[in-house]
């Protein structure tokens, strides 16, 4: 059995050989934000005739698929930026069809086979991974740089990891949810050093959470990864960061925020933003399949087949389910 990934996005892709096969669904949204699970191509029939397939196409089984942020967002906003082209197709957004399907039709090019250590749950977790990835490279985060992270989210708990692999010390996370701080302290229990918490309380000045995170890290941060896209932890995060430091900005956000412009300017904090990433994979796989980063597997708290594909996606939106990594899977 032949292990992939897709190239963009976060879907563990896996081959089959044609056999008795199972109908092709998939999930689906429309125009006023319903869930629903319908027949998605290509269909069984296609699957069991593969010369239709385009030249170096092939057909592959998804096997397991992440629920990104991302997808939640789209599912309650209707929409989703992504990458800095403005013509760049991407799967999942429209007019594009989206991977959470039984089989699909793609490109081998644009395929990885994992290594045996590696699971099909461990190849969803890739595309997250690859975020995280393209963040601290852009930020510039170096060994021993002080650094906060603003969310306690999957790409926030991911972005930890590789902060703490990275070398950054002291490491400060925030979030709102006091449970995703102690899930990220036990995330990186067996990491050398210490991790910081500081848990955000509503109501308070951007200016007051800058002044609690500095006090929690004990110095004003060298790098900010901010990682919810909110307005409020964006500002924070000028007015915590150290003049001549870097906010990077991983979250997705509104369309139009106010910012801190002349803390920004008279401090000359670089403010930078991300959309996505690219080439990526290869170091991900070589991090998860070495094992520097094999505690990411713990994000991965809810599974669900891709019947309850509707379901699993409540569960991902629900704070109060205590989810942090909802994947759907496929059957055999």
């Amino acid at each position: 059995m032949w292990s992939y990934y897709h190239q963009y996005s976060h879907y563990k892709l896996t081959e089959k050989s044609v056999g008795s096969l199972e109908a092709n669904i998939g999930a689906f949204t429309d125009p006023q934000h319903n869930l629903y699970i319908a027949d998605a191509s290509p269909s069984t029939e296609e699957v069991q005739k593969p010369g239709n397939l385009q030249p170096g196409g092939v057909i592959v089984q998804i096997r397991s698929t992440g629920i990104c942020g991302s997808d939640v967002y789209f599912w309650h906003a209707g929409r989703v930026v992504y990458n800095v082209r403005e013509h760049v197709l991407f799967l999942s957004t429209p007019p594009v069809s989206g991977l959470l399907r039984r089989y699909v039709t793609h490109l081998a090019r644009w395929c990885r086979k994992l290594p045996p250590s590696m699971s099909c749950e461990d190849g969803a977790l890739l595309e997250s991974l690859s975020v995280a990835l393209a963040a601290i490279d852009r930020s510039k985060l170096r060994l021993g740089d002080s650094a906060v992270i603003c969310g306690a989210g999957p790409i926030g708990l991911i972005t930890l990891l590789c902060a703490k692999a990275a070398g950054a010390e002291p490491i400060l996370i925030t979030d709102i949810d006091r449970s995703h701080l102690n899930f990220a302290q036990t995330l990186v229990a067996d990491s050398p050093g210490v991790l910081r918490i500081y848990p955000v309380q509503r109501g308070k000045s951007e200016e007051e959470l800058a002044v609690g995170m500095k006090e929690a890290l004990g110095m004003e941060p060298d790098v900010v990864l901010e990682c919810t896209g909110v307005e409020s932890s964006i500002g924070a995060s000028i007015h915590a960061v150290r003049s001549g430091g870097t906010v990077f900005v991983v979250g997705v956000g509104k369309d139009q925020m106010k910012f801190p412009f002349m803390r920004l300017s008279t401090r000359e904090v670089d403010l930078k933003f991300q959309y996505r990433y690219c080439n990526t994979w290869p170091r991900a796989i070589r991090l998860l399949d070495s094992g520097i980063l094999s505690n990411i597997r713990k994000l991965v708290t809810h599974r669900f087949a891709i019947e309850d594909a509707v379901e699993a996606f409540k569960t991902s939106a629900d704070i109060k389910s205590g989810a942090i990594k909802v994947q759907i899977t496929n059957k055999d």
